[in-house]
């Protein structure tokens, strides 16, 4: 599976252009067969890309440098096309050369924002900005995040798929909204967003530590 993720884009992108090529090579015909099958191993490279770059950690930075290769390895293919197609057909080539790194990196872009930890911080940063709005109408932050609904969200979040969803503790003037993102027998990992912080940061409770949030036993327990 790693060898195809890593040597299957490339090696896509230049069999697509070499069916593109074979079907316009002829002046007065064109094989959609080829033409199809190309464009169909183009795009599947694409969704490889972006599938990969959706695996968070170091899944983006390696599928931009795959799709960087596959780049590099579809240039003389471009100028192939260049020298081999009749007429106006030339014109294919820049043009496949010019869309195929949008498309490209496009894909990995998607795939990257949909990464479900990125997903969690990016609702995390939604609920934060409801609890400011509902303090500034009420001097002081809700008891629970129900209370943000509907006047100030119009549903709430989906819930992390893990134990626990959505924590939330506030003292009326400053509050602290979190998930936890990992649990294990000896240690459970809590993302926490605090209004000095502004952003999510990983915490790490080993027991018997006093949790930052009040939570019930973990399957471990």
């Amino acid at each position: 599976m790693e060898t195809f993720l890593l040597f299957g884009p490339p090696l896509c992108v230049a069999a697509g252009f070499v069916l593109i090529q074979r079907s316009l090579c002829q002046a007065r015909k064109i094989n959609w067969y080829f033409l199809i099958g190309g464009i169909s191993l183009v795009g599947a490279s694409c969704l490889v890309l972006g599938h990969l770059s959706a695996f968070g950690g170091l899944g983006g930075a390696v599928a931009l440098v795959i799709g960087f290769y596959a780049l590099i390895g579809a240039l003389p293919l471009v100028l192939w096309m260049l020298l081999s197609l009749p007429r106006w057909r030339k014109v294919v080539a820049p043009v496949l050369f010019t869309l195929l790194p949008i498309i490209l990196f496009l894909s990995i872009h998607i795939g990257n924002d949909s990464v479900p930890e990125r997903t969690k911080e990016q609702n995390t940063q939604i609920i934060a900005s409801a609890l400011e709005r509902y303090r500034i109408d009420n001097t002081v932050y809700p008891e629970n995040l129900d209370a943000l609904v509907p006047k100030y969200l119009d549903i709430l979040p989906a819930s992390p798929e893990i134990n626990y969803g959505w924590l939330y503790k506030n003292d009326g003037n400053d509050y602290a909204l979190g998930y936890a993102s990992w649990i294990d027998r000896f240690y459970v990992d809590f993302c926490v967003y605090t209004k000095e912080t502004k952003e999510v940061k990983m915490t790490r409770i080993l027991p018997p530590e006093t949790p930052i949030f009040q939570v019930g036993p973990t399957p471990y327990r």
